[in-house]
């Protein structure tokens, strides 16, 4: 039965057997060129990898905590010292509030020597890309927008102060009104500045009242700072008699040792939070940078519009000039 049923089968047996190993061959070649394919696409990954176009890696550390210890600035709990070049009102240009900036500098002729016509996607981009690790800036009303701003600074390795008032012009229609930047920021690392430079104006009613709220809620404040007109110092000396609670002592004029170490207040960290550059060379900024870095712990550069901006500009001169 065997037998017989094998040579009826045969034919058809091996004809299947052949046919099996024809698909088999198929099969196996199917595996083989999917598996060069598999290969081929590592490799691209690979190749991509290496050459693709990535951001560069932040200079500095991200911001995680900022505290003071012995009248020193400690930075994720290392001792450090501030330096950088800014613009106060670059989160308001960012943020498109240029027909309001205008108005502004054209009504106050001082002001008039900002500008608000840079990009400032750009001025941001070189201040990432340099060793600067400190701005200063003004909140505009678009809170959100500069709540994002800050947080990449932040990641960036860079110090961000918060002026929350401003002594001389309190009146900027695109500047959020203080507590509204304060509760939008406070959860952040940042340190905040109670007033801009006093001025002709007795705002030290306000400024006191600042200073009570932020360290309320146990934040970091500073304060302090006079401008060059005629009452600036008094008012300055005024806020120092009523209130002994900001953590930072800030200082405007007058730019030399003397005056700045005339400041100086045991267990708080004493900085320059404004070398504007109005009146003042390369040259010139550049030496009172360094005295500032050499004789207390924070220096901003405050750059106007003869400093320009973008490459090749004394703006970025200045930066690359920062280096820790």
């Amino acid at each position: 039965m065997c037998i017989h049923f094998c040579k009826k089968y045969k034919g058809k047996i091996e004809d299947l057997q052949k046919e099996n190993r024809d698909l088999q061959t198929e099969v196996d070649a199917c595996y083989e060129a999917c598996e060069g394919k598999d290969r081929a696409i590592e490799r691209l990954k690979k190749e991509l990898s290496e050459h693709k176009e990535e951001e560069p890696s932040p200079v500095n550390e991200a911001v995680k905590s900022l505290h003071i210890h012995n009248g020193v600035f400690h930075i994720n709990g290392t001792a450090t010292k501030l330096i950088g070049v800014s613009k106060r009102e670059m989160l308001a240009v960012g943020a498109g509030f240029l027909e309001a900036l205008r108005m502004d500098y054209s009504i106050k002729p001082v002001q008039a020597l900002s500008s608000v016509n840079y990009d400032y996607p750009k001025l941001k981009q070189a201040i990432l890309n340099s060793q600067s690790n400190y701005v200063r800036v003004i909140i505009p009303k678009n809170l959100p927008f500069a709540r994002k701003e800050i947080k990449d600074f932040l990641a960036h390795g860079i110090v961000v102060e918060v002026e929350l008032f401003d002594a001389g012009n309190p009146d900027r229609t695109y500047q959020a009104h203080w507590e509204d930047a304060f509760h939008a920021l406070q959860d952040l690392p940042v340190f905040f500045d109670a007033h801009n430079e006093f001025c002709d104006k007795d705002y030290v009613g306000e400024v006191v009242a600042i200073i009570n709220y932020v360290t309320g809620y146990g934040k970091l404040i500073g304060a302090g700072a006079w401008g060059s007109s005629i009452h600036g110092r008094e008012y300055s000396d005024k806020l120092k008699q009523a209130t002994n609670k900001y953590h930072i002592v800030t200082h405007h004029r007058k730019w030399t040792e003397a005056s700045l170490l005339a400041d100086k207040e045991i267990d708080k960290p004493l900085i320059m939070n404004e070398i504007h550059t109005r009146d003042h060379n390369l040259t010139q900024i550049k030496a009172l940078m360094k005295m500032g870095y050499e004789n207390c712990e924070g220096v901003q550069v405050y750059s106007l519009q003869n400093f320009g901006s973008g490459e090749n500009s004394n703006f970025q001169k200045i930066l690359d000039y920062v280096v820790r």
